[in-house]
């Protein structure tokens, strides 16, 4: 790429393509990925401008998936852009240097290396206020998207501390670790950990989408580095699917799980499941810099439902409007809270079991709207929560246990116990009334009924709920 007169088509896009193409070559010749390093060549076979544009778009060209060499140094481009000479060139150099390393330059080629500012003072003082150089490993995991982002914003919030977001934190994700091949690999992820900071004592790295890895040899170089960190950079890893369609939340490798551990690190189950959802927008609340009174936290709770993601957003409203540290009332906060959330299906049957039918009916549409489930998952819902009951009628149990072992149940006896409980209480009887019920309902959900869908379910709960009592 000498030409002095340059064409390109796209710039970006041909160098890119040239560089893809030279890895390429460089893989078929049997040299390692982890020996590859690109070079955008600025000012060979460019003009001022397209070196320019090369260095404001180098985050184009770290997709690639190889560390990106940056050489700007001195450069032509440099001097007509500042209209200066070579004894007065260095800032323009030290200006680049910081572009290129913001936008993803791995490697720098230097003239004047001492006269480059020292990380371990300018740095510190611009762009740093953490004492400690313990290095933080943290794994994000969970199947909820705005819970696993409000959990990664908050961890990387706590360690950028009043540090320069640009400078220290780089994000490696699912297009990085493809880049120009056609399988994914872990290795960008690792270059960006090997990077020691530019301008900061410290750096945050954080890989998205690692739910693409869950073979141990595909994390193995990650297990690597977690074996001999480098002590500088804090790695936060978030365990989360790809935006491939059907795409898969495999389980985390034990050889990365144990990597983690030794290293010191920490999990953080963003999306805890089942009654956890709960207690996760309990301790939200707790920790919000709000005072809610009784009525307002018990009020948001039940009305969030199992929709934790929303209680961020209804923080960050109600401080906007009251500010921090504002004592807040019922009437303040019910303006805020919008429609009901979705609620898991076990409250839908324990109302049901406890023989309330308006508190079965507003659980169940919660569910529908504002979970949006079909009325066929809702009949799901109760046919697996009856037919555990139908399952031991007639047994004579007294131990949960020896229900678990009936019902195939592993691990936790609790739904065993549900079951049982609910076949004693309810007796054969009703139980067989409850199963023509069941079988009713699922007729006119297929068309054996001109009523609406969610009249059948309405129906169908309030005789659960009164057979229930």
């Amino acid at each position: 790429m000498a030409d002095p007169d340059p064409v390109y088509s796209d710039l970006v896009a041909n160098v890119r393509d040239f560089l893809a193409d030279r890895a390429d070559q460089a893989l078929a010749a049997g040299i390692r990925p982890t020996r590859i390093i690109v070079d955008a060549g600025l000012d060979l076979g460019k003009i001022r401008d397209q070196s320019i544009e090369l260095l404001h778009r180098s985050d184009d060209l770290a997709t690639l998936g190889y560390p990106l060499l940056l050489s700007a140094s001195n450069k032509r481009f440099l001097f007509e852009l500042l209209d200066t000479d070579r004894h007065d060139i260095a800032a323009g150099t030290m200006a680049a240097h910081v572009v290129g390393i913001a936008k993803g330059c791995r490697v720098l080629r230097a003239h004047d290396v001492r006269g480059s500012p020292d990380r371990r003072s300018d740095g510190r003082r611009t762009a740093d206020t953490r004492s400690d150089l313990t290095m933080t490993v943290v794994l994000i995991k969970g199947d909820d998207p705005s819970l696993v982002a409000q959990a990664l914003q908050r961890e990387v919030k706590e360690l950028l501390g009043d540090g320069d977001r640009s400078l220290m934190v780089e994000e490696v994700a699912e297009e990085h670790y493809f880049g120009n091949r056609a399988d994914a690999v872990i290795d960008p992820l690792v270059y960006a950990a090997h990077t020691p900071g530019f301008l900061t004592p410290r750096r945050i790295v954080i890989g998205r989408n690692l739910a693409m890895f869950t073979k141990a040899d595909q994390v193995a170089p990650l297990v690597r580095w977690l074996e001999a960190p480098l002590e500088t950079t804090d790695l936060v890893l978030v365990w989360e699917k790809s935006s491939a369609s059907g795409a898969r939340m495999g389980a985390i490798p034990k050889s990365l799980k144990d990597a983690i551990k030794a290293a010191g690190g920490r999990e953080v189950d963003a999306a805890p499941s089942g009654k956890g959802r709960k207690a996760l927008v309990e301790q939200r609340l707790y920790d919000a810099p709000l005072r809610f009174d009784p009525a307002a936290r018990n009020r948001i709770i039940d009305h969030l439902g199992d929709d934790a993601g929303r209680v961020q957003p209804i923080v960050e409203a109600l401080i906007s409007s009251f500010g921090e540290g504002a004592a807040l009332g019922l009437a303040d906060v019910e303006p805020f809270l919008g429609m009901a959330s979705d609620v898991p299906p076990w409250e839908l049957t324990d109302a049901i079991d406890s023989g309330d039918i308006a508190l079965a009916l507003n659980k169940a549409d919660r569910m529908v709207r504002g979970g949006e489930r079909h009325a066929l998952q809702i009949m799901a819902t109760l046919h697996g929560h009856y037919q555990r009951a139908l399952a031991l009628d007639g047994l004579g149990l007294n131990n949960e246990k020896a229900a678990a072992d009936v019902l195939g149940i592993k691990g936790s006896t609790f739904p065993a116990k549900k079951a049982m409980t609910l076949a004693r209480k309810l007796g054969h009887e009703r139980l067989s009334e409850i199963t023509l019920l069941l079988a009713q309902a699922d007729l006119d959900l297929r068309g054996a009924s001109a009523m609406p869908h969610d009249a059948v379910i309405e129906v169908l709960i309030a005789r659960l709920a009164r057979i229930s009592r």
